[in-house]
């Protein structure tokens, strides 16, 4: 299943133009969802002894 191809080649007949925006529109939600929320930081690694 194709998104740009026609309906009658088994596609879904949205065009190049509107699955491109499709894709980033969700693209965009995903960094804005993880520039928000930060869950894609790791924690700090704990502090060890410290080099002179």
């Amino acid at each position: 299943m194709h998104a740009t191809q026609p309906t009658g080649g088994g596609g879904l007949g949205l065009g190049t133009v509107v699955t491109s925006a499709l894709f980033l529109t969700v693209i965009l939600g995903l960094v804005g969802y993880l520039a928000v929320t930060r869950r894609d930081v790791s924690a700090a690694p704990a502090e060890g002894p410290q080099e002179a």
